[in-house]
């Protein structure tokens, strides 16, 4: 191969990959609820994707069990909080009296997830919902990391 071709093919190669690298930064950034980090109501998670899990759905492969608790709502709160922050991959990004918005980034690629934990003091539970930023499935990902959390939280 002449060195001219070869060196214009890697220079289209790096290129092709600074642009796959920036496009992929910018849907990043974007959340995957468009009301996270508001304080807004928790919604449910589309079914068009499987790569979000909420306490909300009713769909066997979207639906995961609500954070339930038996002592005081702001015992809980600070429980859950503890929880999270012994995670090192956790970015609490709002919250208030009745909610927590946490980012998760993925050890390996860095993705990010987006959790919302929404507090039904009442019933005794935080509603849940986790979802990726971006891809088709999570292949997992946002299930396994609340039952982790969920353990975490109801640990003594």
């Amino acid at each position: 191969m002449k060195p001219v071709l070869k060196n214009a093919l890697i220079s289209l190669l790096a290129l092709l990959l600074l642009i796959v690298g920036a496009l992929s930064y910018l849907v990043q950034r974007t959340p995957a609820m468009s009301d996270f980090g508001t304080g807004q109501a928790l919604s449910a998670c589309p079914i068009d994707k499987p790569r979000c899990v909420s306490s909300l759905n009713q769909e066997v492969d979207f639906n995961i069990a609500a954070f339930e608790f038996s002592d005081d709502p702001q015992a809980a709160m600070a429980r859950l909080k503890a929880a999270i922050a012994a995670q090192t991959d956790a970015e609490v990004i709002f919250e208030d009296a009745q909610h927590l918005d946490v980012t998760f980034k993925t050890a390996l690629m860095r993705f990010r997830d987006d959790v919302r934990f929404q507090l039904n003091a009442e019933a005794k539970r935080f509603d849940v919902r986790s979802s990726s930023r971006v891809g088709y499935s999570d292949l997992g990902v946002n299930r396994k990391r609340l039952e982790q959390l969920r353990a975490r939280f109801q640990a003594p």
